[in-house]
Formats: C-alpha cells, sequence, structure tokens
C-alpha cells in the first residue's frame, strides 16, 4: 500500500497545491483560484484508512460547492477548507466517488471486513472460554461484542455529522475528533489542538502491537512446520522471511487489488477451521469433566476474557478505513448493512469456536486450540500453515504506515517525497519484523 502524494508546501493562505502529477514537487503551480470564491480541490486517492487525510489535491475534481473567499487548514496532509456557507442538503457520501479511487463494493467490504476481523484470535477463544466459564463467556461474548458495534457505529456517525458540517466528503479520524471537541463543551475546548495527535498516536500504538503479534505468530508457525518436515532455519531467520513477505504485501496499493488476497484468506479460514472443528467434534462433543459453568474466580477470569475478545474482535483501524473505500458508504451503517451482518457472523463464529473448543479440552485448553491439535497427523500442520498465510494475506489492512508517515510528513522533509515516503515505509516494517525477535513466545 501506498501514497499517492507527500504534503510539502502550503501557498500563502495555508493550502497546499500541487501540479496535477502522480507525486508533487515543491512547485507551486496550478495554485489554488482566489478570485472571489476559493475553488476548493480534493482529492484522488488510492486508500485513506483511520489517521490519514485526503492527500493529494487534483485539479480535475471540483467540491461540490464553495467557499466564501476563506483560506484552508492543514493539519499532517490534510486539507481541510475554510467554509463559508455549506448547502443544508449536502450529503458526504454523495460525492465520496469523487475522491476514492479503488472503491470496494458491499460484497468486497464484507469480504474485507471477516478477513480483517477473523484471525489469531479466534484461536484463542477456548482460553477465553475457559478463563470466563460458559455462561458467563457467551454472555459475555454477545454483550462485549455489541458494546464494540455501538462504539463503532458512534464514531462513523460522529465521522459523517462533522463531514456534512464542513462540506467534505471525507475526514480522517483524527480530524474528526478535532472538530468534535472544538464543537463540544467550551471546557473541553483546549483539547483540539492536541486531539489529533492522540488520536494518531494511540491508533498506531496499538496497530503496532497487532502487526508485531501477527509477525510473530507467523514466523513461530512455519519455524514448527520447517523443523519437522523441512529445514531447521532459527526464528531470527524466519523473522527476515516474513518481514520479506510483509515487504511485498504492503505494496498493495488499495483495497480494490486487496480483495483476491482476502477471498483467498477467506478460504484458508473456512479450510482451517473446518479442520479444528473436525478434530474437536472425533468421536462426539462429549463435555470434559473439567467444564464449568462459572470459574472459582469470576472476576479474574473475566478480565481474561475481556481482553481476549476485545482484540480478537475490536479493529478500529480496518472498520472504519473500509467505510472510507466505499462505493456506496451509506450502506455500511445500515440496521442490515455490511458492518451489522459481519459483525453478527464474527461473533456467533467467535462464540462457536469458544465454546465447543473449551468444552473438548477442558482445563487442558492451550493459549491456541491448534496447540491442542495431535502432533502425529499432517492436518494440524495444514492448519497451521493456514492460519500463517491468513495472517499474510490481512497485514495490509492493518498495516499502520499512514499514521507515521502523516505523523512525520508535517516536518517538511524535504524532496524527493517519494523516496522519502519508502524509506519511512521500509524503515517502520523493518521495526514491526524485528521487534517481535525480543518477545518471549
Amino acid at each position: 500500500m501506498t501514497l499517492n502524494s507527500f504534503p510539502e508546501d502550503q501557498d500563502e493562505r495555508g493550502a497546499k497545491s500541487f501540479p496535477n502529477e502522480s507525486y508533487p514537487s515543491n512547485s507551486n503551480e496550478n495554485p489554488m483560484p482566489n478570485d472571489g470564491a476559493e475553488n476548493v480541490n480534493h482529492t484522488s486517492m488510492d486508500m485513506t484508512p483511520v489517521g490519514t487525510g485526503l492527500d493529494q489535491i487534483s485539479n480535475n475534481t471540483s467540491a461540490p460547492h464553495q467557499t466564501q473567499n476563506k483560506p484552508g487548514k492543514w493539519r499532517i496532509g490534510t486539507l481541510i477548507p475554510a467554509v463559508g456557507s455549506v448547502p443544508h442538503d449536502y450529503e458526504p457520501y454523495d460525492h465520496r466517488g469523487d475522491i476514492v479511487k479503488g472503491a470496494t463494493t458491499n460484497f468486497e467490504t464484507l469480504i474485507h471486513l471477516m478477513k480483517g476481523s477473523l484471525g489469531t484470535g479466534m484461536l484463542a477463544m477456548p482460553i477465553a472460554f475457559k478463563n470466563a466459564g460458559i455462561l458467563d463467556g457467551l454472555i459475555g461474548c454477545v454483550l462485549i461484542s455489541f458494546i464494540a458495534s455501538y462504539g463503532m457505529h458512534q464514531l462513523l456517525r460522529m465521522q459523517h455529522h462533522v463531514s456534512k458540517q464542513l462540506g467534505v466528503p471525507l475526514i480522517d479520524y483524527a480530524d474528526a475528533m478535532k472538530h468534535a471537541v472544538t464543537g463540544g463543551p467550551k471546557y473541553l475546548s483546549w483539547l483540539s489542538k492536541p486531539a489529533p495527535y492522540l488520536v494518531d498516536f494511540f491508533l498506531c500504538s496499538f496497530q503496532l502491537g497487532i502487526c508485531c503479534v501477527y509477525v510473530s505468530f507467523i514466523s513461530n508457525s512455519v519455524k514448527q512446520i520447517s523443523d519437522d518436515y523441512w529445514l531447521h532455519l532459527s526464528l531470527r531467520t524466519w523473522f527476515i522471511i516474513t518481514g520479506a513477505l510483509v515487504l511485498v504485501m504492503g505494496q498493495i496499493r488499495n483495497l480494490h487489488h486487496l480483495s483476491p488476497f482476502s477471498t483467498a484468506g477467506d478460504f484458508l479460514i473456512v479450510g482451517g477451521l473446518g479442520m479444528v472443528f473436525y478434530y474437536i467434534f472425533q468421536g462426539g462433543l462429549t463435555p470434559h469433566p473439567d467444564v464449568v459453568l462459572i470459574p472459582e474466580h469470576p472476576f479474574k477470569g473475566f478480565a481474561l476474557f475481556f481482553g481476549t475478545l476485545m482484540t480478537a474482535v475490536q479493529s478500529i483501524g480496518v472498520i472504519v478505513s473500509l467505510e472510507n473505500n466505499m462505493k456506496t458508504p451509506a450502506d455500511y451503517r445500515k440496521p442490515f448493512g455490511v458492518f451489522n451482518i459481519g459483525m453478527v457472523f464474527i461473533t456467533c463464529l467467535y462464540g462457536f469456536t469458544g465454546l465447543v473448543g473449551y468444552c473438548k479440552y477442558g482445563n487442558a485448553t492451550q493459549g491456541s486450540v491448534t496447540l491442542n491439535l495431535p502432533k502425529e497427523s499432517i492436518l494440524p500442520v495444514l492448519v497451521k500453515l493456514a492460519f500463517a498465510f491468513v495472517i499474510l494475506f490481512t497485514y495490509p489492512l492493518p498495516l499502520p504506515f499512514f499514521f507515521c508517515f502523516f505523523f512525520f510528513s508535517f516536518l517538511s522533509i524535504g524532496k524527493p517525497a517519494f523516496f522519502v515516503k519508502k524509506f519511512l515505509f521500509f524503515y517502520y516494517c523493518f521495526f514491526i519484523f524485528y521487534c517481535p525477535q525480543y518477545v518471549p513466545t
């Protein structure tokens, strides 16, 4: 995944002005007009996840309205026009197609949503139910998923509301936070300046941790298989190999091009889960004697259950970026829209996996249900390999390079922007697959 531009310059009014090229220079050719009404030009972008903004000014796409000769404001690569008047019936969704390149269909978005949420966390659901017990596990699974989904609906609704107020088709998560705080209670208005940077920082840190876990999971899974059937290489060597694959996957420019990998990943998930369920139901599913409805220490166990489930189902960077890149974003938050359908399916699958896995193995349930599978058969090996590929195909979805890129871009690093951008990308990917080497497994 790469970006089309690098926000290097601002004109005298604070708005960026780029020539009509893929990678802009410091030239101020084709500046934004200032003839009584400022014609605000929006961007043409490949993929805009949470934390990024409108990253390239296109001289071919005009805004749906005009401002009253007021300057635009710029924060970390995002152009927010100072709108003088916005039509009361302005609908951001109607103009989203003007700035999103390679937008995804509803089905493609659903595939991305399921693959972005179905991963290694699902394999840990049996031990989550072991910590919480069957009763608390089932109730908690439904309740926590509902609260998380409601929070995401509120976030997306707030972004849409701010976009409508400003008269822009799309606004990033951080800038939406800034304008929401500005329009909120006066005693919180002082947070409007640090708020967007805090949002970017926490999102980047959250996704960094996820990506490091992904690298560790892929490397350890492939090493176990390789040691038994192929080469005996050190874990660090597999980290390097995994890092090289991550760099290749990270070059996918938009979600539309990522759809074939998402589809392949979903088939691998189905195949891997099918093999896991085959061993769980082999010989009949008789509840293990250790299985309990409520554990001896319910509060401590539920805290562990909560952390496992939230890590598994809550992928805020993926969820918001998917809505930002849809052809019909209005279908995302409908009662029977893409998001609700995906979350219901994900919640049911997580709850079912945790319940049957815990009933099968009881207190012997391990951190990943694949570790409970028999080692003398080839099928468990295929399960590990399938999920390793699933995580690899998932990698471009939460890759937090965008956050770091826009965090550093306001420093005016200089030309050439393309090479600076690539350097930051490769450096960040190197950091991601280097850190897990020092995390105990």
